[in-house]
């Protein structure tokens, strides 16, 4: 999860099942929208990336660009 803070603070599953209640009950989801996980697709610019890694010491993820699909 993004602290803001230009790091990574890794979250449990119990964590994120208590953010998504919380969002569900309040229509904040804010703190959801700060969540990354391995294997999301997400959209940079134009570009659309898949997270294939995320370090959670550094804060690096490295991500793979994927194929415009309208392209002939």
């Amino acid at each position: 999860m993004d602290n803001k803070k230009g790091f990574f603070d890794e979250i449990t599953g119990s964590h994120f099942q208590e953010m998504l209640e919380e969002s569900k009950k309040t229509g904040n989801t804010s703190r959801i929208d700060r969540i990354f996980s391995v294997d999301e697709q997400v959209k940079i610019k134009d570009s659309k990336f898949i997270i294939k890694n995320i370090d959670h010491f550094t804060g690096i993820m490295t991500m793979k660009l994927l194929p415009d699909k309208k392209v002939i």
